[in-house]
């Protein structure tokens, strides 16, 4: 059987080695911009390509356009004929969308799934065991990695594949990268910020500090302590870091850009940042557009612009606020009063013209955002239309709130209805739902006797449920 040839842009067949396009003259195997050494067909004929420079251990990112390959920190093509936006090749998840929307960004609902497709499947599952206990996850640049006791370690293969051990027994075994004795989350950090994505490292908050560890899998053991204080918060995206510390005993506000090398991360700290700014224990940061936003410790919130490093302080203490949640229109708040949980709809936190509407009892456990529906989690499940803030539908939660994520269905589903993703554990039983608001029918994906869920992560073509012991993998059936 011989492998299917590959189609320059212009549709020509390409000989076999070739380095340009014998009709347009296109290159399409270019030398690797950070050796400048091995030559790698791009990324546009290549989908599936591990996004690292062999020679160096760093990361490549691509243009959306052209398809070329570029090192971490650029943003934009350099090609003046061309100017298309830089960035992953690979989905990166942490758990929660760092925007504060709650989407499943690359893991859409599959058609197969649907309860009215006559060709129906039950999704596929299997699970890795670890051999310490788990305390988070995260998956970047096509693979999954756990955060273990002192070490992270990568059960699965490229494209987040076969989980080692577990699908596939012959599978190498798991990629691992020690962090240190203490190398423990920090009990004052919240779940979603135990890691960042920065580039080729991911940021860990550690007990001894932020860790940055290198992600490569031909690499180990690459850790660089950021010195930088004791972790209070932090969040990535975009190419930017945002993180507070305490360092000295005063919090401190830090910023870092992806640079070209992982190992280079600078940052930097915000001059004359006022202590009363510090977000609130345990509050997670939020950050798209270039735009970071936290509560502070008062219920006020502020924003960072990363381009310029300004920050500014934008809405006074408001009584009983609890998220920050983001949608087309920006900004948003939800609060919880003595009627039960209220949702600002609108222009945004930023331009006003907001007004409030009920989103059911509390407490209120989360908010999921999309074009299509706000879902805010309370005592129970109360969908919203994000535009007349009516009604649309309802849900029920069982047990104790683990995580959850929007997901937006494949174009195949019948209904082309969003299912709110909804991890929680009862009774030492841990269940992943999908719930279809507007009937109220919530699909169960997986349950599992005695385990403790920890995170959900969707990205590539699988969901993930870490747990204290282990991790299971959850995806449609090929």
């Amino acid at each position: 059987m011989t492998a299917a040839p590959i189609i320059c842009l212009c549709h020509e067949p390409l000989r076999e080695g070739a380095n340009f396009c014998a009709r347009c003259g296109r290159e399409v195997r270019q030398l690797c911009p950070i050796c400048f050494e091995e030559r790698r067909l791009i990324a546009g004929r290549d989908l599936g390509a591990a996004p690292w420079c062999c020679s160096r251990g760093e990361l490549l990112c691509a243009c959306a356009r052209c398809g070329r390959w570029l090192p971490a920190n650029v943003a934009q093509c350099p090609d003046p004929a061309c100017r298309g936006a830089v960035g992953l090749t690979w989905p990166v998840s942490t758990g929660r969308a760092p925007d504060g929307s709650g989407r499943a960004e690359s893991w859409t609902w599959p058609a197969a799934w649907d309860r009215e497709n006559p060709t129906r499947t039950e999704p596929v599952i299997a699970q890795w065991v670890a051999d310490a206990p788990i305390y988070s996850g995260f998956a970047a640049h096509g693979r999954l990695a756990l955060w273990t006791e002192n070490s992270l370690v990568a059960p699965s293969g490229p494209g987040g594949g076969p989980l080692a051990g577990g699908e596939d027994a012959a599978a190498e075994p798991p990629w691992r990268c020690w962090l240190g004795f203490d190398g423990q989350p920090h009990p004052a950090v919240h779940a979603a910020g135990h890691a960042a994505v920065v580039g080729g490292a991911v940021v860990l908050a550690a007990m001894t500090g932020f860790l940055l560890a290198g992600l490569d899998a031909s690499r180990t053991d690459e850790v660089v302590p950021l010195e930088v204080g004791t972790p209070l918060a932090q969040v990535a995206a975009e190419g930017w870091w945002v993180a507070w510390s305490e360092d000295r005993g005063a919090p401190a506000l830090w910023i870092a850009s992806s640079p070209a090398s992982w190992r280079s991360l600078a940052c930097q700290r915000i001059a004359d940042t006022p202590a009363s700014a510090a977000p609130r224990a345990g509050s997670p940061l939020i950050l798209q557009g270039g735009m970071a936003c936290w509560i502070d410790a008062e219920g006020g919130v502020w924003r960072l612009n990363c381009r310029c490093r300004d920050l500014q302080h934008v809405a006074e203490p408001i009584p009983g606020i609890q998220r920050l949640w983001r949608d087309g229109a920006g900004i948003h708040v939800a609060r919880g009063a003595d009627e039960g949980v209220r949702v600002a709809l609108g222009g945004g936190l930023e331009t006003g013209g907001e007004r409030e509407v009920a989103g059911g009892a509390g407490p209120l456990r989360d908010v999921f955002a999309s074009a299509d529906v706000v879902a805010v989690v309370g005592r129970q499940v109360t969908a919203l239309s994000p535009t007349s803030g009516d009604r649309t539908g309802e849900g029920k939660v069982s047990g104790r709130w683990i995580a959850g994520a929007l997901a937006a269905a494949a174009p195949a589903s019948a209904d082309r209805e969003p299912r709110l993703l909804m991890l929680a554990e009862e009774g030492g039983i841990g269940s992943l739902t999908a719930l279809r608001s507007s009937s109220g029918v919530a699909d169960v994906l997986w349950r599992g006797h005695e385990i403790r869920p920890i995170a959900l992560i969707a990205a590539g073509e699988s969901l993930y449920v870490v747990h204290d012991r282990g991790v299971i993998r959850i995806r449609e059936k090929a």
